[in-house]
């Protein structure tokens, strides 16, 4: 769900309502990865390899098999899930009346998994423009029709319902535009065997990731038996994962070329490449993590409410452990450009091991911080290990004097920003001070890059790139006060 749907029904739901809500996504993030068993991936591959081969036809009948496969195994897995939803339902909402609920949102992720298989077709086949406007248009229906529940008072019923229109509309709309992609299948007797063998490490992979990315909040819940503490604390998760849009950016900017620089120059390409990202993801990655980390309580307030002020330190200390999140994405990328994606697993579950464990242990006796301790070892574990398996295969750079400096200049700024905001916590209305602590942060962290000296002209070239066009007067201004090297 985006944030929209988030900031509308925080102030109109409970904490307990949230915390609904975070189960039901749990249990369709678990029900999507075991029926669709990652053959979305293996179809989209195959399908463009045999479209490479001038052999439409064989795509067809990928696309026709995988689908058959991934129906008949969402089937017999919502009618599991089905039978289930009562226990569900008392087990993680202390309410079995509730499983209609948990049975709605399994239809849902019914029709969602056979939408998803569509969306890769349009993958398979290289129509992107497809794939974007499918995916546009359910955000915005299961966004919409959420926000509009809750707004007319229909509450949890409401949003699950509207997860599930919008599914079914995401279906309708991709079936109506993949069935005139490709001719009609051949019947030449594909091998579902060569899916399979590629899917299934994927599966293991999603299936460990799935553990790793809820099992804070899902043992948290069990531990505690409140759901208004899970919904809180699932706030500030989100709030933190807000920042997974510089990691994001900075990828599409420099990370793309990582494969094409070990195939051309080898390890000596990559170390450098490695070097220049996390420069740039320094620059950008700090202040934002810093300065989100310095204004936790009002953020929450101001996108929430104050029923969430309460996640005010738990989205400090994730907002600031997101940093090593974000160097992560640069070592898990450089390692898949050297082929090296088999340690992929063993880091997954390294961090999986690390997390559960740890919020088992600290959550009974710290409450909310348990699971937020946890999470941050946790990133600590994903941060360290993909560094040291990379810094064995290459000669890895990371540029710490950029960290450093980035670093530096964050807390500068942050101090301030956190002085102001506490001064005019009772003169100032939430919104306004909000607003006035983003910009302050940006005039200040602009003014600091400029003292110590932190960019050059050439590292603005990234910048134009990953910000929007209206930042475009900023960055020329900055530039006249930057040396060339």
């Amino acid at each position: 769900m985006g944030i929209v749907f988030y900031i509308v029904a925080a102030r109109l739901l409970t904490p307990s309502d949230i915390g609904v809500i975070a189960a039901l996504q749990f249990a369709i993030a678990i029900y999507t990865t075991v029926s669709i068993l990652s053959l979305q991936t293996a179809a989209a591959k195959y399908m463009s390899e045999e479209i490479g081969r001038r052999r439409p036809e064989i795509a067809a009948e990928i696309s026709v098999l995988t689908l058959k496969i991934v129906a008949v195994s969402s089937i017999l897995i919502l009618c599991l899930a089905y039978l289930s939803s009562p226990l569900l339902a008392a087990k993680l909402l202390g309410d079995p009346s509730k499983s209609l609920l948990f049975i709605i949102a399994f239809l849902s992720a019914f029709f969602g998994v056979l939408t998803q298989m569509h969306v890769s077709f349009f993958q398979g086949v290289q129509r992107l423009d497809l794939f974007a406007i499918t995916n546009i248009v359910m955000v915005l229906v299961s966004s919409g029709l959420a926000v509009l529940a809750v707004l007319l008072g229909y509450g949890l019923a409401g949003v699950v319902i509207a997860w599930l229109a919008s599914q079914v509309v995401g279906l309708a709309l991709s079936v109506f535009f993949y069935r005139r992609c490709l001719p009609l299948a051949s019947m030449s007797g594909y091998p579902a065997s060569r899916l399979f063998r590629f899917a299934f490490p994927l599966l293991l992979l999603g299936l460990l990731g799935l553990v790793t990315s809820w099992s804070d909040r899902m043992v948290f819940l069990a531990l505690s038996g409140r759901l208004s503490n899970l919904g809180i604390y699932d706030l500030a998760v989100r709030g933190s994962l807000t920042l997974s849009v510089i990691p994001y950016a900075v990828g599409i900017a420099v990370l793309p070329a990582f494969s094409e620089l070990y195939g051309r120059t080898g390890k000596e390409g990559m170390s450098r490449a490695t070097k220049i990202s996390t420069r740039y993801l320094a620059y950008l990655i700090f202040p934002a993590a810093i300065g989100l980390a310095a204004i936790s309580e009002t953020s929450l307030t101001f996108l929430f409410g104050k029923g969430y002020s309460l996640a005010g330190l738990p989205l400090t200390i994730l907002s600031v452990a997101y940093i090593m999140t974000a160097y992560n994405v640069v070592f898990m990328t450089a390692l898949q450009a050297i082929g090296e994606t088999g340690v992929f697993v063993k880091i997954a579950v390294a961090t999986m091991v690390v997390q559960t464990s740890l919020v088992i242990v600290l959550s009974p006796s710290l409450g909310m911080l348990g699971p937020t301790l946890a999470r941050t070892a946790m990133q600590v574990v994903g941060f360290a290990y993909p560094l040291y398996v990379l810094r064995r295969r290459i000669d890895v750079e990371i540029d710490t004097k950029a960290a450093g400096g980035a670093a530096l200049a964050s807390c500068l700024m942050a101090l301030p920003i956190s002085l102001v905001d506490g001064m005019l916590k009772g003169l100032l209305a939430t919104p306004y001070r909000f607003v006035l602590d983003v910009l302050l942060g940006v005039l200040l962290y602009s003014i600091l890059v400029i003292l110590l000296r932190l960019l050059e002209k050439n590292d603005l070239e990234l910048l134009r790139q990953v910000a929007p066009k209206e930042a475009g007067s900023i960055l020329d201004l900055l530039e006249r006060f930057l040396p060339d090297k």
